[in-house]
């Protein structure tokens, strides 16, 4: 037990204009409760390319927005990340914990943010090695 600091943190990137698009774009089934996305967002000039996520026939007629998905929640939502979590980065970045990953595909990503995040941790793990065996050989040479 007990508790452990983190040894990977992923900060998820995205522009801000594309958060609220993406955001304003979501609509729940209100029959099965299913999550949507209507918003598709692509700029060629960012490589931006997030398809909508639509929702089969049966459920069309059933979308409803979010009650809290709405600009002005959302810009009060991303004001509070600013101030209060964006300090975190630097945090977690100096500690060598940080994996930055730019979304740029949306759900198309998630395989790149995994292999990304993989690979983060086997170099942490070959860097804590490293650094294990370095303490042991100090040690050794200290002793002698």
């Amino acid at each position: 037990g007990g508790i452990h600091a983190p040894t990977t943190v992923v900060n998820v990137r995205l522009d801000q204009d594309v958060i609220v698009a993406k955001l304003l774009g979501r609509r729940v089934c209100t029959c099965c409760g299913t999550s949507y996305n209507i918003a598709a967002i692509k700029d060629d000039t960012r490589g931006i390319d997030m398809p909508a996520m639509p929702p089969p026939p049966e459920c069309e007629k059933n979308l409803e927005m979010r009650s809290d998905d709405t600009e002005d929640v959302i810009e009060k939502r991303l004001a509070v990340y600013n101030k209060e979590t964006a300090p975190l980065i630097n945090f977690y970045k100096d500690r060598g914990n940080l994996v930055d990953f730019v979304v740029k595909k949306g759900m198309k990503d998630v395989d790149l943010l995994k292999k990304k995040i993989l690979k983060h941790e086997k170099l942490r793990m070959i860097a804590d090695a490293w650094a294990t065996t370095s303490e042991v050989t100090t040690s050794q040479v200290t002793k002698k």
